[in-house]
């Protein structure tokens, strides 16, 4: 009856129907994983936003039931409900996927790499681009070596796009630029192709660098692939096609040309919410706003680009930067002295929140770690290849774990109390320093206990009785 109602889309009685299934004490084991589905399915359709204990207590059910673990399509719809609400909820996600990774036995390789995508995706929306792009590298290395799907093809493609997006918000363009054309190569060569998104950025990394001749090259390469695009995703493609042609002409100097441009890509968003491209359409306002920079309309410029930062939240950092870089060029032109002095400390927080939190160095370190898991696995791969001829590749491969597990340790072990497990001064003061540099709330509470007279005890039964 419930599943009546939901195809029919009355929702409420679905969920009610749902709860008093929930509430009968069934026998089927696989039964309460479907109906947390359904009843979050349901608040989802209802509200536009799943419920983050449905979903906890769905995915909870879930490991109770293997098979459903295998589910991929099931999971990433749970998740998908919840995601992108706020920060906080974000964060709770990301540990929820992490608690479901290590709660499930033989997970599946494709919901794995799902879930890590997922959790990359929203480290990266957070700007927790450190830990985002070490997700989307151990997706990478995972399946490197593994036999790859379809299905696998389009969540290692996702990705690698998402690594070069980070290059590119780190100014790291040329990189940027030759990651994307590693994405469109692996893309053609297992026959998945959803390289529109890959050859807009790289023809924008290429005018960044500047190097307006192979941004056309870009695009020149991305119109072959417009006639054989989805129609639905069509008129969105050909907008942000056109803010990069408009980007082209700015770029030269011929301002009539990207007038045109600009008048067609911002014919699509008037009608239109962009799905294709996160935030689309404030990447268009931003090349009008240089449009209007160069040919003197100044103030009008400046309220647009004023209008945009109000939502900052929702913008990428590198857009964000971009649009106040201007915001100060526009200023500086029309003596707003107060405004630019404003815009300049706004610029001077971007850039001392990316070095306070070592980010760069960070982005350092996650290649080196992906580089020397790659290593590691070539390793293990040639020593497995060797283990019927070498007996003394097992003591090698014990000790290489053995290695692994104290450098664990180690790492664990250096900002964490030894005796009660919870972290130490040391873990303290980074976390205060964190808050101190993002000049935000912190959610801290520091607890000391004390028992009286317990050195009597120690001394009585000894220390090992008293821990």
């Amino acid at each position: 009856r419930g599943m009546n109602a939901f195809d029919k889309k009355d929702y409420v009685m679905a969920k009610e129907l749902f709860e008093q299934a929930l509430d009968a004490n069934g026998h089927d084991p696989a039964l309460p994983a479907y109906l947390y589905f359904y009843i979050n399915q349901c608040d989802y359709y209802l509200s536009g936003n799943g419920n983050f204990e449905t979903v906890s207590l769905a995915l909870d059910a879930i490991r109770q039931y293997p098979p459903l673990c295998e589910n991929a399509d099931m999971v990433s719809d749970l998740v998908s409900s919840i995601m992108y609400v706020n920060g906080e909820t974000d964060k709770q996600i990301i540990e929820l996927l992490q608690e479901h990774i290590e709660s499930t036995e033989n997970m599946q390789l494709i919901v794995w790499v799902r879930l890590k995508n997922m959790m990359g995706m929203l480290e990266y929306i957070n700007k927790e681009y450190a830990k985002s792009i070490l997700q989307f590298y151990d997706v990478e290395v995972a399946l490197e070596n593994a036999k790859i799907t379809p299905e696998l093809a389009s969540e290692l493609a996702y990705a690698k796009e998402f690594i070069a997006n980070i290059c590119f918000t780190f100014h790291l363009y040329e990189e940027a630029a030759s990651r994307y054309q590693e994405v469109i190569d692996f893309a053609s060569h297992e026959g998945y192709f959803n390289a529109y998104g890959c050859y807009i950025n790289m023809a924008n990394a290429y005018l960044e660098i500047p190097d307006i001749k192979k941004a056309k090259e870009c695009l020149k390469e991305l119109e072959k692939l417009l006639p054989h695009a989805e129609a639905d995703i069509l008129p969105e493609l050909e907008a942000c096609v056109n803010d990069v042609r408009a980007n082209s002409c700015i770029a030269e100097g011929n301002y009539d040309e990207a007038d045109k441009y600009l008048d067609e890509a911002e014919a699509y968003y008037q009608n239109n919410e962009g799905k294709l491209f996160f935030d689309g359409e404030s990447f268009i306002k931003l090349t009008r706003c240089k449009y209007m920079y160069h040919t003197g309309a100044m103030y009008d410029a400046q309220m647009i680009l004023e209008e945009i930062v109000t939502g900052r939240g929702n913008l990428y950092n590198d857009t964000e930067q971009s649009i106040y870089e201007l915001l100060k060029e526009i200023y500086q032109s029309t003596g707003q002295d107060e405004k630019l002095l404003q815009t300049y400390q706004i610029l001077l927080d971007m850039d001392e929140e990316f070095s306070k939190t070592r980010e760069r160095e960070y982005l350092s370190f996650a290649r080196y770690y992906r580089e020397n898991r790659q290593l590691k696995q070539h390793n293990e791969n040639l020593l497995y290849r060797k283990v019927a001829a070498e007996v003394g590749v097992i003591v090698i491969l014990g000790m290489l774990i053995v290695v692994l597990i104290l450098f664990g340790l180690l790492n664990k072990n250096n900002v964490t109390d030894q005796l009660t497990k919870v972290y130490n001064r040391k873990k303290f003061a980074r976390l205060l320093r964190k808050y101190q540099y993002t000049g935000t709330p912190a959610n801290l509470c520091v607890v000391m206990m004390d028992i009286d007279y317990f050195k009597q005890y120690n001394d009585t039964y000894g220390h090992p009785a008293g821990d």
